[in-house]
């Protein structure tokens, strides 16, 4: 059955979190899915940092530095791919200032450069890229004024009103079992990072209350080594005094 057909049997909606205050077009975003593993792109990160700045920004202007934002596996794909998001700051060579290239900036060279493009695709194994940028009112209605294809009116009228959370989700149509399957392997995905992600957090917060209980034992022979000194420093001061006394009339 033709997914795009509004009688297709295999039908839902589903809700996706919209762009937030975040995601502002100055805060200059831009994300990346390359057809690499996530284990690799992580192990190589370095790498990919430095053939961009090389490869891409310096032949452009000295002045610009990428700086990776996050790094997670790609939830859009059955393949190992990796999403990863960066910005770029511009220095102002004679007061030193930085600031931020907006994410419409970035995107925009990014796409108008073959050379660009060619290292992107052969070097970076880029497959497309887009711009974080926060849904303009006029555009979120105009989507939502609309069914998307394969859903009936009725149906979107329906998912709109049982949003949860209009001002943080926006509905979204799921045509079609291999959608409905894709979406399930994205929220699996997503499952399986944060996991990683909390794991990695604890470890930290373990180490660093290792690192504070140590400090904590190295604080507490400073004091006690403190407190001997004093009573060395008391006794000595003391011992000075009655020699320097000795032989003196009691006053």
């Amino acid at each position: 059955v033709n997914t795009e057909n509004p009688f297709c049997r295999f039908k839902t909606v589903a809700y996706v979190r919209s762009p937030s205050n975040d995601t502002k077009d100055e805060n200059g975003l831009v994300s990346f899915i390359l057809k690499k593993r996530y284990d690799d792109v992580k192990l190589n990160q370095q790498a990919f940092v430095q053939t961009f700045q090389a490869k891409i920004l310096a032949p452009h202007s000295k002045d610009l530095l990428i700086c990776v934002e996050s790094l997670r596996p790609a939830m859009n794909d059955s393949e190992q791919q990796t999403e990863i998001t960066v910005y770029t700051m511009e220095r102002n060579p004679s007061s030193g200032v930085t600031r931020r290239i907006s994410a419409t900036d970035l995107h925009r060279y990014l796409s108008s450069q073959q050379s660009v493009a060619n290292v992107l695709t052969n070097e970076l194994g880029c497959l497309h890229m887009w711009p974080h940028n926060q849904f303009q009112k006029s555009a979120l209605e105009s989507y939502l004024a609309t069914s998307p294809a394969g859903i009936q009116p009725l149906l979107w009228e329906q998912a709109k009103r049982a949003n949860p959370d209009p001002e943080h989700l926006v509905p979204v149509p799921v045509v079609g079992v291999e959608r409905l399957k894709d979406r399930m392997r994205e929220q699996r995905t997503a499952v399986e990072f944060q996991r990683e992600r909390i794991s990695a957090h604890c470890a930290t917060v373990a180490e660093l209350r290792n690192r504070i209980a140590a400090t904590q034992c190295k604080l507490d022979d400073f004091k006690r080594t403190s407190v001997t000194l004093g009573h060395r420093l008391l006794r000595v001061l003391t011992n000075r005094q009655i020699t320097m006394k000795r032989g003196w009339s009691f006053e």
